[in-house]
């Protein structure tokens, strides 16, 4: 509060004028730590991109050094309409005539028209069986509905895999009763017993009484496979051609289509497509932070060795000799523009995989490979104690080494303050003092005139 006093005496305006002061101490070495720290951050920005850009090479790398990513197996279906495959690696090469006889259904049983949903059926015990597996249900006054008969069987805890619902038709009424699972096996029995009879009327026993309506039989797919029958309990085959599974989707009967497994040539061209659009990205991103642009903004990195070091490195990876039958990647449709970035000739490779899957194999995936040297190198990057992680915590030193001198500046600042506040109130005193000494000596002057010229007092 003192501090507000002060220009009292002199008259001037002592706050302005320190803060002023303050101020011309503060810019520039403020300005200086400002730049320092600008600099500094568009350094980290321009090595993150270079990690993020080095991160996805290091992905796309990962994804053609997998042995087998080149094992991999294409299934196509001269008619797909009939059955969809799919092929595991390894699954052998060549082509069969497949011939779809059947496909597997759920059975389902229907029972007569009632009167009503809430028609009472019976009370006892209805016992459902389903696959060498069967579950009982006790009927009484409570459920021995049409529809409370139906709640029983879904809600169920140990329901084996049968679902039970109405259809309402012209005559009223039905229950329906569907196993969950297709297949012969999967073939439902009902038996009754005890209670008023009524019951009777939902039992189906092939071997004594079927009361219930079979609507649908319990089969299992049929197909043959070059002459060779195949079964399923479903409508998935697999195992029956090693490494191949078909999933059957229509029947038809004494016609034949082709099923062709070759190399899937189309995963291993789109895994080399994403390593040359990842690596050309790496060559964008390194250009772009150590360009020298006269007329513009420059990169960040301008002048730093790393950039043209780490785009030195993928080169002499990339570019270099092999070895093998293979001599280089030109020999695979890969090549390089003047500007270090690779281009893809999707049709030579292809062409090439076909002729020497394991030597393609060979150059790309394992160990001595390319892909296994290009990670050595990117894991030296951007790996842990890398060379960019190392840069980047170098700069985060000097971060903290900024924010240090801002709080150093800040202290020295408040001892000028401090300072100058001490020396403009000494002086601001020192003006009061004086101007208090020059009204006392004006007024002594005043009365001594008075008493020299008594004409004045008239």
């Amino acid at each position: 509060m003192a501090i507000q006093s002060l220009g009292i005496g002199s008259g001037l305006d002592v706050n302005g004028i320190v803060s002023q002061l303050v101020a011309v101490e503060r810019a520039p070495v403020q300005n200086r730590l400002n730049r320092k720290e600008i600099n500094i951050q568009a350094d980290m920005s321009a090595l993150g991109s270079m990690k993020n850009a080095l991160e996805e090479l290091e992905a796309a790398v990962g994804k053609i050094n997998t042995a087998s990513l080149y094992e991999g197996r294409s299934a196509s279906v001269a008619d797909s309409d009939w059955f969809s495959a799919s092929a595991s690696s390894g699954a052998a090469l060549g082509a069969v005539e497949v011939e779809v006889e059947s496909l597997a259904q759920s059975h389902r049983l229907q029972s007569a028209a009632f009167a009503s949903a809430d028609t009472v059926v019976g009370t006892g015990t209805l016992t459902f069986s389903l696959n060498g597996t069967s579950f009982s249900l006790d009927l009484d006054a409570e459920n021995n509905t049409l529809e409370g008969i139906r709640d029983a069987i879904n809600s169920a805890d140990d329901n084996v895999g049968i679902s039970a619902s109405l259809i309402t038709g012209d005559e009223g009424p039905r229950l329906v009763l569907t196993a969950d699972e297709t297949g012969a096996d999967n073939a439902i029995t009902v038996t009754a017993a005890g209670g008023d009879g009524g019951l009777d009327q939902l039992v189906y026993d092939p071997g004594t009484l079927t009361n219930l309506t079979q609507v649908r039989e319990a089969l299992d797919a049929v197909a043959y496979i070059d002459g060779v029958q195949v079964s399923s309990s479903n409508n998935v085959i697999d195992g029956a051609i090693e490494g191949v599974t078909l999933t059957l989707k229509q029947a038809m009967p004494n016609e034949t289509t082709t099923l062709t497994v070759a190399r899937d040539a189309g995963s291993v061209t789109s895994a080399m497509s994403g390593f040359v659009k990842a690596y050309n990205t790496v060559i964008e991103v390194l250009g772009k932070v150590s360009a020298a642009n006269p007329d513009g903004q420059s990169g960040a990195l301008v002048g730093d060795p790393l950039p043209r070091g780490i785009e030195n490195s993928l080169r002499s990876v990339v570019g270099g000799l092999i070895g093998g039958e293979i001599g280089s990647l030109a020999d695979l449709g890969f090549s390089t523009d003047v500007g270090g970035k690779l281009s893809f000739d999707t049709g030579s490779f292809n062409t090439a995989i076909q002729d020497d899957p394991d030597g393609i194999a060979a150059v790309f995936s394992g160990e001595g490979s390319l892909s296994e040297e290009l990670e050595t190198l990117l894991d030296g990057l951007v790996g842990v104690g890398g060379q960019i992680q190392a840069r980047t915590d170098g700069l985060n030193t000097r971060l903290e080494r900024i924010d240090d001198g801002r709080v150093r500046l800040a202290n020295r600042l408040e001892d000028i303050e401090a300072r100058l506040l001490k020396q403009f109130s000494a002086m601001d005193a020192l003006v009061s003092q004086l101007q208090s000494t020059g009204s006392f000596l004006t007024q002594q002057l005043a009365n001594i005139n008075n008493i020299t010229n008594p004409s004045s007092r008239k």
